[in-house]
């Protein structure tokens, strides 16, 4: 009762103040609105997110133990990404001191008797970032054209990452916020990665074809900004500006050399989340030869998917007649093994076009009914092996192009059977935490990337007798905004 706080694990440098908490990150001050994300795991990233206050200007602090053995942090992915028009701007970055020593080293030095122990431990370094801009979640879009809007900058989001050699590899939708245009923030000058060339240079080859080099209008320079001047839509049915779609979390990405070699931050061989993760990740995992751009467009089309069975309609509105896992796509989130999950996503998507029509469209909500078309034209992309960004983009411009302008929903008369201002359901409160899995790294971040995301199967048994395995769901969380934040 008697020890300094930072000792029993307080973090000074979180103050409450008359007017409430804030912080400092890089000797400035941000005042503490809400706590966005608080990571529950014992023992991983312990990440926390806050949307700040400075000034006039909403910004978000992400707060976490990043692991020593990664030789790139996610701070220097998004400077070398800066050129790309999309995703968060780093306003501040910092190790975490208490007392003028480093966080990490505060905390063990309190352990003198675990030494030994402690040696056996990933070591981790308490770091912030302040991020610019705050976002909305995507399942809170507004109407069916802002949803799709929001999908086609994606695309256009990841390719030209791409172009600045980096790979997201965990597309997921809380790894997708909503945005209002003018909050966007503009290219900015690129700082590469140590090690990794300038994406001034040469551009990487694809992993499809070493040969290839990617397709860039102007490969002396960063990746151009949006086409401003030729948006298909560029409103609500309410005359509102749709907003833009912001890709966040680069922490698993992958930095490529110029040559095409993989950077140091190449730890896993099955990264991803697993709800949204491709076909070949999931079936070859240590095997897969390389994870490419299309696996990430893959992942993708099940945020869309995963989006139009899980709700009623606009601003998140979950339904509430429908669970996935008492469903004909249970097998995408249950299964023995990685390999009979993606096995049972191949069947769908590659297999009779009479299931998909049958079987699994139908599990839309009738809100999404519009969306039918371009998700089994996707389908047809990803079974077809031809899904790349052109293509994919032109098919979600037709999209948008057919699309009505005015929507007539409303959660009252929905026919899933709402009513005016109905709680959500508990049911959907479960959370994605994203995989990752290498034969030489199984350890690593192995309570906060694989053992929450794919527990071990526990055995049930079968009317025939016969042991099952029956994996336990990964959980995500929706009934409030976890994710809301350029995190």
């Amino acid at each position: 009762m008697f020890a300094d706080p930072a000792v029993l694990g307080y973090d000074p440098s979180i103050v409450k103040g008359k007017l409430g908490r804030y912080i400092k990150v890089a000797g400035d001050r941000y005042d503490i609105e809400e706590t966005l994300f608080i990571s529950d795991v014992i023992r991983g990233r312990g990440t926390v997110c806050w949307r700040v206050r400075r000034g006039e200007k909403v910004l978000v602090i992400k707060d976490t133990w990043a692991d020593d053995s990664r030789d790139v942090t996610e701070a220097e992915i998004l400077q070398q990404a800066a050129g790309v028009v999309g995703v968060p701007r780093v306003v501040a970055a910092e190790d975490v001191e208490v007392n003028g020593v480093s966080d990490t080293e505060n905390l063990r030095s309190n352990l003198p008797g675990f030494a030994d122990l402690l040696q056996l431990i990933e070591k981790r370094t308490h770091v912030r970032l302040v991020l610019d801009p705050y976002g909305h979640p995507l399942v809170t879009f507004k109407t069916r054209k802002e949803l799709i809007s929001a999908l086609l900058d994606v695309v256009k989001v990841h390719e030209d990452l791409w172009k600045a050699r980096i790979l997201h590899r965990d597309i997921s939708v809380n790894n997708i916020l909503l945005v209002n245009p003018d909050d966007i923030p503009p290219p900015r000058p690129s700082k590469p990665v140590a090690g990794v060339a300038s994406p001034e240079s040469d551009l990487p080859p694809t992993p499809r074809d070493e040969a290839a080099l990617v397709s860039s209008s102007d490969s002396s320079g960063p990746p151009p900004p949006y086409d401003e001047a030729a948006p298909v839509h560029s409103s609500t049915s309410s005359g509102a500006p749709l907003r833009k779609g912001l890709l966040i979390d680069v922490d698993y990405a992958l930095v490529f050399g110029p040559n095409g070699e993989r950077g140091a931050v190449a730890r896993g061989h099955r990264t991803g989340t697993l709800p949204f993760m491709a076909m070949e990740v999931l079936m070859l995992g240590k095997d897969l030869p390389k994870h490419e751009p299309r696996h990430d467009l893959e992942s993708l089309f099940y945020v869309l998917f995963w989006i139009c069975i899980h709700y009623a309609g606009p601003g998140g509105v979950e339904r509430q007649n429908f669970d996935i896992h008492e469903s004909i796509l249970r097998t995408w989130v249950n299964g023995d093994s990685y390999d009979a999950i993606g096995q049972s996503k191949g069947f769908a998507l590659t297999g009779n076009p009479r299931f998909w029509t049958g079987r699994v469209l139908p599990c839309l909500a009738p809100y999404f009914e519009p969306l039918k078309p371009c998700l089994t034209e996707w389908r047809q992309l990803i079974a077809n092996d031809t899904l790349d960004y052109e293509t994919l983009s032109k098919m979600l411009e037709g999209t948008l192009s057919s699309l009505d302008d005015n929507e007539d929903w409303s959660r009252k008369d929905d026919p899933e059977g709402y009513g005016p201002e109905r709680k959500s359901s508990n049911k959907m409160k479960r959370k994605l935490v994203p995989i990752v899995e290498g034969a030489e790294d199984d350890d690593e971040d192995d309570d906060d990337e694989k053992d929450k995301d794919y527990r071990p199967p526990k055995t049930s048994r079968r009317p025939n007798g016969k042991s099952a395995a029956r994996s336990a769901p990964p959980e995500l969380s929706t009934g409030r905004v976890t994710r809301g934040s350029a995190n």
